[in-house]
């Protein structure tokens, strides 16, 4: 891999470990987002790792966000992007999870 994007999980089924209601892929690295329109928080951790680590918060009006995650999928070798999700208590499609379901749309184009 070595960019991130999406992965052939027929091909990956092997690497899977299933932890609750999530699943990590072994042998990979990983990038988290925490979205948000002002700053952008970011993390790092790889399927070795029990937890994620704080790296940066980038600043949208000083940085251009998708230049700078394109750095850091390089520097990094990241695979795969986990980004928070604001969900609703009642599963109402409103407020911030719109706008992060928009940059998730944008991130998809930009890293297929």
């Amino acid at each position: 891999m070595g960019t991130a994007g999406t992965l052939n999980l027929a091909q990956n089924l092997e690497k899977f470990q299933v932890l609750g209601d999530c699943f990590y892929i072994w042998g990979v690295n990983y990038l988290g987002i925490d979205y948000g329109e002002h700053r952008v928080g970011i993390a790092f951790a790889d399927s070795e790792m029990k937890w994620a680590f704080a790296r940066e918060t980038i600043d949208q009006k000083k940085t251009d966000l998708m230049t700078r995650l394109a750095e850091l999928v390089k520097l990094n070798k990241i695979d795969i992007f986990v980004v928070g999700m604001p969900y609703r208590p009642d599963g109402r499609k409103d407020g911030k999870n719109v706008v992060v379901e928009e940059f998730v749309k944008s991130l998809a184009e930009r890293f297929p």
